[in-house]
């Protein structure tokens, strides 16, 4: 059984992840990855810093252990994107999705990014579940006719679910 509510890790650490997915890896544990809020990042503002996302491992869903950093979000190149590219400021990156590619053995992490012009995903990759996680190449996605939250298209930012298909 598993109960809504707080969760805390088994070093009794409050778990901080949020809109994120859980993954059973190729080791069979499972995998909780979702952005961090820990650093004090408050969305649409500007002033507070992007935290990042992060990842925690469980042999069973209810003992949780970690987190991880999937990746250094303190650099500038990680606060330049998610909290000051495309005239959004403050917006952050949301998101966090992983799937394992079988045929190249790393696990792939797409990202949502803020913009309006064709700046909307990220994707990185990793040969462990628990990262560290580099970026990839850049995807070139044609959802323009896809609104979004606000009922604008062109803006690339969807929440995009992952899947592997039957040829890998």
């Amino acid at each position: 059984q598993v109960d809504n509510g707080v969760r805390f890790t088994t070093s009794g650490s409050r778990i901080d992840v949020h809109s994120g997915t859980i993954l059973r890896a190729q080791d069979g544990l499972f995998y909780w990855y979702g952005e961090t809020y820990a650093c004090g990042f408050r969305w649409t503002d500007p002033t507070t810093p992007y935290c990042g996302a992060q990842v925690y491992r469980s042999t069973d869903l209810m003992r949780w252990q970690g987190p991880w950093s999937l990746f250094d979000a303190s650099t500038q190149l990680w606060q330049n994107l998610c909290m000051h590219e495309a005239g959004l400021a403050g917006n952050g990156c949301f998101r966090p999705k992983v799937v394992y590619n079988a045929a190249t053995r790393l696990y792939v992490l797409w990202l949502n990014t803020p913009g309006f012009n064709g700046n909307g995903y990220r994707v990185l990759t990793s040969r462990r579940p628990t990262g560290p996680f580099a970026l990839a190449a850049k995807p070139d996605l044609e959802d323009e006719d896809i609104p979004d939250w606000r009922g604008d298209h062109h803006t690339q930012d969807g929440d995009e679910g992952l899947f592997v298909d039957a040829n890998g």
